[in-house]
């Protein structure tokens, strides 16, 4: 009799120091949950950058949350959103929605999430999960006409995405459709966030959408002054009014010097810099084969000269014109029109191509 009563006392302590260690952990995980939010603009190099953060640790992936609030089928909750909606610089103006999703995918509740943002979950593979999804719900592979409706089969899928949520180190949110001028709001409502601007010289931005079918020469001048206005303002922005809260990267400077500037944005998101790290950027920076399998691939090539693609693809005229709308973003990042930056190129080439962006990488 005394036996089993030891049998059954020690057995309710084990049972209580786990529960106890559980619930520590549980609450541990959530406190120290790094919540990232990196911002740039359609064609920035972005995804290649999310890639460079996932690197580190268990991360939870969330692509452009935001998408979905510009589609057809939404249009009726558009204006709740206060969206100002162009193809390629769509804006969500609305703070108390922006707090709410924001709050929601950072508590890995994504039940709570409204349609038009669960939908993304569906329609981009890059997203942590895609997969486990399709298979729930057992989808064909054109994803883009999904509707997701409040369901049981719903609830049960999302349901296995809070699981791998709550089981991660980070979660890392990519947008391109937030307007800067409500960070200063985002940062109150949720204080600890770690928010990164990335920036691209846009030039290099627009030809990458010529490339891909996204633009056209003729819409250049109007595209060109929505793209470098809405980076004049971003710039200033992050560099006054934010300047505390916001990591401003360069993605030039990314692909110039990759270990050392990702170093110094792993040291602000608290993230250790190993070996391995060291060793994927080189492979995924350095490489020689182009793979175009997807427009939001990341493509293994050597970085700097893709970076530097647009000079020798986009006509005098067009550049000439992209000089006229964009010479004050040149001037907030240290670079020059492109007649002397070409002029600049021939030179250095034969020399080290990396001080290329010297200047503009200039701390």
């Amino acid at each position: 009799m005394r036996r089993r009563c030891r049998c059954l006392c020690f057995i309710l302590a084990v049972s209580l120091i786990s529960g106890y260690l559980l619930f520590e952990g549980a609450y541990r995980s959530k406190s120290t949950m790094n919540k990232i939010l990196l911002v740039s603009y359609m064609r920035s190099g972005s995804t290649f950058t999310s890639e460079i953060i996932r690197q580190n640790g268990h991360s939870f992936f969330v692509f452009e949350p935001f998408w979905g609030i510009c589609r057809k089928e939404f249009a009726k909750r558009r204006s709740s959103w206060k969206a100002v909606c162009r193809d390629e610089e769509t804006e969500v103006q609305s703070i108390q929605k922006i707090s709410t999703v924001l709050h929601s995918i950072y508590n890995c509740n994504f039940n709570q999430l409204p349609e038009e943002v669960l939908t993304s979950f569906w329609v981009f593979p890059q997203g942590t999960g895609h997969a486990i999804l399709n298979r729930c719900f057992n989808f064909h592979m054109n994803t883009h006409n999904v509707r997701v409706n409040v369901s049981d089969t719903r609830a049960r899928c999302v349901n296995k995405m809070e699981v791998m949520c709550k089981n991660s180190t980070s979660i890392l949110i990519k947008t391109i459709r937030i307007s800067f001028n409500l960070f200063h709001k985002v940062v109150s409502k949720i204080p600890d966030i770690k928010i990164i601007h990335l920036v691209r010289d846009p030039r290099a931005i627009l030809y990458s959408r010529i490339e891909l079918g996204y633009l056209h020469y003729q819409e250049m001048k109007n595209v060109s002054h929505q793209l470098c206005t809405k980076m004049v303002k971003n710039i200033y922005i992050c560099n006054h009014q934010m300047r505390r809260n916001v990591f401003s990267l360069k993605f030039e400077c990314l692909a110039a010097y990759p270990i050392s500037v990702t170093e110094s944005l792993y040291t602000y998101l608290n993230f250790e810099f190993t070996n391995e790290i060291s060793s994927w950027l080189i492979t995924h920076t350095k490489g020689k084969a182009m793979l175009f399998g997807m427009k939001y691939n990341v493509n293994v090539a050597d970085s700097l000269l893709v970076s530097l693609k647009w000079m020798t693809q986009l006509p005098k005229p067009v550049l000439s014109l992209i000089d006229q709308e964009c010479q004050e973003v040149y001037n907030n990042l240290r670079i020059t029109d492109s007649r002397t930056l070409k002029q600049r190129l021939q030179y250095i080439r034969r020399f080290d191509l990396r001080n290329f962006y010297s200047a503009m990488c200039k701390a």
